[in-house]
């Protein structure tokens, strides 16, 4: 059984927290404003049904190529590029490259502990010349087509760097990280250059705790008394730990404060405001305190934009667009309604340039061709089992 320390360490998440609204207006010219008001509160009873089609233009389905030594049990991380389509498998963390048409191109990298290795595969990145993955305290750069090691970079390559906390990787060979002072809740943007020396170094949100009661698995116990106790959950006070979270759209690099409601965009040193939420009348402790309301905290990973909307969910799982063009943001029940293909409601797993990317298994992907009037995902089920790897939705953004 784990002790009662890594119960703590299983318990301290990252998240972002965003209010908000129901279909309520935010836009920036509306306010005179250079940044984004995401209203709150209305949305929250009340949810609304908006049309794939007000944004996407086409919807193209891509089966991954099944063979006997090419099984996915599982996508873990995802990217497209202009030439390949990137693909690490959640059981053996293996890293794949595919062409456009899903076909497999070659298996890249090794796992294991050697320094050209690796132990998991958190992210991934690609240009058209390399693919880099990363996984917290490393990350390798392999040549796109050779597959050989470009570049390998480690937390103890660059000074005071503990942990390679929300990276986004620039153009140049740069890239950008949140590192966190040991001795103080400080955090610092860094940009590291290709050299893996730092650039630039900006002081941005402190990283923030509170004390919440959950609800603990009884075997993750150790009791200090004898067994663990004789049910499946306790509850108990656990700190939570929040902190700033990096995102990146548009080349720019946004920084999202720890829970409270704050986007600034920096370039270089400066900052400036890019959205905020307003929260009304809603207050933290009715947030936080004496547990998460789960309706009101937002999981950082969920977070995508396009030109025209920003798309997140909360930690219920509910699904929110904000229309940066109306400033409304709706509440969707599934997510946004195939009035393309009259297939099930779409939500992307990724939204890399002008596409998003919807990640489905074979099983699923049958019994939703079943359910949907749509013959192209007739056509592309009817060449797959349910042990076949898995299907990518491709929808392309007007």
């Amino acid at each position: 059984m784990k002790s009662f320390k890594s119960i703590f360490c299983i318990l301290t998440l990252t998240v972002f927290v965003l209010g908000i609204s129901s279909c309520n207006s935010g836009n920036k010219a509306s306010l005179n404003s250079d940044e984004y008001v995401i209203d709150f509160a209305s949305t929250l009873n009340n949810e609304s049904s908006v049309d794939l089609g007000t944004y996407v233009s086409e919807i193209k389905y891509i089966p991954i190529e099944t063979n006997d030594t090419f099984l996915l049990a599982d996508i873990k991380a995802f990217h497209a590029g202009d030439d390949y389509l990137y693909v690490s498998c959640r059981e053996t963390q293996s890293l794949y490259q595919l062409s456009h048409q899903g076909k497999l191109v070659k298996k890249i990298g090794n796992r294991g502990r050697a320094k050209n290795e690796y132990m998991a595969i958190r992210s991934l990145y690609s240009d058209k010349s390399s693919v880099t993955l990363e996984y917290g305290s490393k990350f390798i750069t392999y040549n796109a087509v050779s597959g050989e090691i470009e570049r390998i970079c480690e937390t103890s390559d660059i000074a005071d760097v503990n942990n390679f906390n929300s990276v986004l990787f620039l153009d140049n060979g740069s890239f950008a990280i949140l590192n966190a002072d040991k001795k103080s809740a400080e955090n610092r943007l860094l940009i590291i250059g290709s050299n893996n020396q730092i650039i630039d170094s900006s002081i941005v949100f402190d990283t923030q705790r509170r004390l919440v009661r959950t609800s603990v698995p009884a075997q993750n116990i150790v009791s200090m008394n004898g067994p663990a106790p004789d049910k499946p959950f306790v509850e108990m006070t656990l700190p939570w730990q929040y902190s700033p979270k990096l995102s990146l759209y548009n080349g720019k690099i946004q920084v999202i404060s720890p829970f409270m409601d704050t986007i600034l965009v920096y370039n270089g040193t400066e900052q400036h405001p890019y959205a905020t939420v307003d929260y009304a009348n809603i207050t933290e402790e009715q947030r936080f305190e004496p547990t998460i309301n789960v309706e009101y905290v937002i999981d950082v990973s969920s977070k995508m934009e396009t030109g025209k909307f920003i798309i997140f969910k909360n930690l219920k799982g509910d699904k929110y667009l904000f229309d940066k063009e109306s400033g409304n943001t709706c509440r969707l029940e599934n997510g946004l309604n195939d009035n393309i293909e009259n297939g099930e409601p779409f939500w992307p797993d990724y939204i890399i340039g002008n596409k998003m990317y919807r990640i489905v298994s074979a099983d699923l992907f049958i019994e939703e061709a079943e359910k949907s009037n749509s013959q192209k995902m007739k056509d592309v089920a009817a060449t797959l089992t349910e042990e076949s790897n898995p299907v990518i939705v491709v929808a392309t953004l007007k």
